[in-house]
C-alpha cells in the first residue's frame, strides 16, 4: 500500500490531495491527520468487477466487514480497460477522522479484496 499525502497551505486556500495507490480490503485510516472538508474523490479502476470504496468520516478505527461505512461509492467492472469517475462536492462533506477501503461488494460484510493493483483513489479536502 502507498499512501501519501501533499498539503498545500497558501493565504488563499490550504488543502491537501491524498492518493492511495492500492486501495484494498486494508483500511486507510485517519488519512488527513486532521479534520477538513472532503471536497472532491477521483476513483480509478482496472478490475473486470464492481468494486465499492466505502469510507468513514469519524471513525477511530475500522474492522471492514464490520465497520458500516458513512458513504460508499461503486466503480463499474472497467473489462480490462482503465474505468475512472470524479465526484466534485463544492460545498464539501464535513469529517474529522477520513478513512477508506475497497472491497467487491455492497454489503458492510463483505471483506473481498479487489485485485492486487486493481483500484487507486485521490481525495481533496481542505
Amino acid at each position: 500500500m502507498a499512501l501519501t499525502a501533499s498539503i498545500f497551505d497558501s493565504t488563499i486556500i490550504k488543502h491537501k490531495i491524498v492518493h492511495q495507490s492500492t486501495l484494498n480490503a486494508t483500511p486507510s485510516i485517519d488519512v488527513t491527520g486532521e479534520a477538513g472538508l472532503l471536497k472532491e474523490i477521483i476513483i480509478t479502476s482496472v478490475s473486470n468487477t464492481n468494486n465499492y470504496i466505502k469510507m468513514t468520516l469519524t471513525e477511530d478505527t475500522v474492522t471492514v466487514g464490520t465497520t458500516t461505512p458513512q458513504l460508499m461509492f461503486r466503480v463499474n467492472a472497467g473489462n480490462n480497460a482503465t474505468k475512472s469517475q470524479r465526484w466534485s462536492i463544492p460545498d464539501g462533506v464535513a469529517f474529522t477522522k477520513l478513512s477508506f477501503w475497497a472491497v467487491q461488494g455492497p454489503n458492510d460484510s463483505n471483506t473481498a479484496a479487489p485485485g492486487t493493483g486493481a483500484v487507486t483513489i485521490t481525495v481533496v479536502t481542505t
